[in-house]
């Protein structure tokens, strides 16, 4: 069960993001335990199964605390299609949601981050990276953070100007054991809600 304030439901499905607007497009919701395989499959293969699993039901303790926020977009029409007959519950046990994409807001002592945003490849481009970062972000000003941090590849530009139009700023860099470089960027969160974009 997910403890989630009524003013966050609220704010989510005031903007049209938590239930989709007539069933069959994709819709943002709160992950789930459920949506364990479909998001290992959307993440970036650095974690094994195991830690994976660990990973995710720390994310979803931290969310029943209010400390994290983790949204997964899921695509209606393609899980409608492959349906057919089956009783929704009969088809959720022999099918993992069909998830294009997910984003988390996670809150430490210290401030808070944007993490693992992903879009699936065939669907990127499509406003969906922005949808979520911007939702998160009202999350985040609902929750009276007043500083939101995003870590990039700085091999990654296409991520990189998708952050910056959405206005953070390169903060810092941060040298990577491996040999690559990331870039901390971060954003002042004010209370203009007009950033939200309305489904």
């Amino acid at each position: 069960m997910i403890y989630f304030d009524s003013q966050i439901v609220d704010l989510l499905n005031g903007h049209c993001l938590l239930t989709s607007h007539n069933g069959n497009s994709p819709f943002l919701r709160l992950a789930r335990a459920a949506d364990r395989t479909a998001l290992f499959a959307l993440s970036d293969g650095s974690l094994t199964p195991h830690q994976f699993r660990q990973h995710m039901a720390q994310l979803l303790h931290w969310q029943e605390q209010g400390r994290c926020c983790w949204l997964v977009i899921e695509d209606n029409d393609v899980r409608r299609r492959m349906e057919g007959g089956k009783s929704p519950l009969q088809f959720s046990v022999l099918h993992p949601p069909s998830l294009i994409g997910s984003g988390q807001l996670i809150c430490y002592p210290h401030g808070a981050e944007l993490a693992n945003l992903s879009v699936v490849a065939a669907r990127r481009g499509q406003g969906w990276g922005s949808r979520l970062i911007a939702v998160l972000t009202a999350v985040a000003r609902h929750w009276q953070i007043p500083y939101l941090e995003i870590t990039v590849d700085e091999a990654n530009p296409r991520a990189l100007a998708l952050y910056r139009r959405l206005g953070f700023v390169a903060d810092r860099r941060l040298f990577l054991p491996d040999g690559r470089t990331a870039i901390i960027l971060g954003q002042e969160i004010t209370n203009d809600e007009s950033r939200i974009p309305n489904g």
